[in-house]
């Protein structure tokens, strides 16, 4: 009776070590896990701050060609007056009148 008493206090001692030894695994399991939610939550505020950043420049983007349209724009009606200022100038009334200054 005493070597089943023996054996069965070793088997119980075996489950309590493999008890803890579960427990422990589970500690470490909860552990990575809580390290892999902040990593994941980084991500995510670095994905949004990536997206935001997107926008802004996409709204930059927008602004800068909208400003090179208008300086076309512009151009071209500078361009315009030159040349009619050009034709102007060619007229023999003013051709006259510029040489005089000459």
């Amino acid at each position: 009776l005493d070597a089943e008493r023996q054996e069965a206090l070793d088997h119980a001692f075996k489950l309590a070590e493999g008890y803890e030894q579960g427990k422990e695994v589970l500690v470490q399991v909860r552990e990575a896990l809580r390290m892999e939610q902040e990593v994941r939550k980084n991500v995510q505020k670095d994905v949004a701050r990536t997206q935001q950043k997107i926008v802004n420049e996409d709204r930059l983007l927008h602004d800068i060609k909208q400003k090179a349209r208008h300086m076309e724009v512009m151009v071209a009606v500078a361009e315009r007056e030159r040349d009619q200022v050009t034709e102007e100038l060619a007229h023999p009334k003013y051709k006259a009148a510029i040489e005089n200054i000459t």
